[in-house]
């Protein structure tokens, strides 16, 4: 899009094109359209290559890698790492790892059981557990974490639902943002903005600035 004449265009045709990431004059997306296989682009919409022919869950990209959840051709869900010519690395977990995020030493991510845990880059260890489960988005900042747990049900609640923020440590929490739907987290400008989907359909925007309690 040209922001100074307000004028678009369509990249990519084929539709079901999700999680786009640019990263060195590319455009990093799954292809519904062919499986959910991992494809790239130019940034003109151009010479499409497909990268990973697998069934791909999940896609991250740090410094010349890609970080892919998918299943192999084994039928096993695996995450690995390639890099972006797309040559085969190594596996990092036997299992997906939902909305990964790469911060220091660290990779930190939604598992299998929903919640968010966290581990390290190396791979030298066991996976820590964060938080345990009900875990739908979360970022990270420099003041720490912040996540959205949510739970359908009110019964045997332990937490509100929210948004909440805790230690990249997972110890010292704190609710920022109590509701009771689900709720979706971005960056914007270095503050955050939560957006939380009603049952029927109505949105609440809360426009949050870090390092207030605003």
């Amino acid at each position: 899009m040209n922001l100074e004449n307000e004028k678009s265009e369509t990249l990519y045709m084929m539709g079901g094109a999700t999680q786009l990431h640019i990263y060195d004059n590319w455009i990093y997306f799954i292809n519904a359209e062919d499986e959910s296989s991992l494809y790239k682009m130019d940034l003109n919409g151009n010479d499409v290559q497909s990268v990973h022919a697998e069934f791909t869950t999940d896609l991250a990209v740090y410094n010349n890698q890609l970080i892919i959840s998918s299943f192999e051709e084994e039928g096993d869900l695996k995450t690995i790492i390639r890099d972006t010519p797309g040559n085969y690395h190594s596996t990092i977990m036997n299992e997906e790892m939902h909305d990964l995020v790469k911060w220091e030493n660290y990779y930190y991510y939604i598992g299998e059981n929903e919640g968010l845990n966290r581990v390290k880059t190396t791979l030298e260890s066991e996976p820590e557990v964060l938080v345990e489960h009900n875990i739908s988005n979360f970022t990270i900042t420099e003041q720490g974490i912040f996540y959205s747990l949510y739970r359908r049900s009110s019964m045997y609640l332990e937490e509100d639902n929210g948004v909440y923020q805790m230690d990249l440590e997972g110890k010292e929490r704190k609710l920022v943002y109590k509701v009771n739907d689900t709720v979706e987290i971005a960056k914007v400008n270095g503050d955050l903005l939560f957006r939380a989907t009603g049952e029927y359909g109505y949105e609440d925007i809360k426009w949050y600035e870090l390092g207030t309690d605003q």
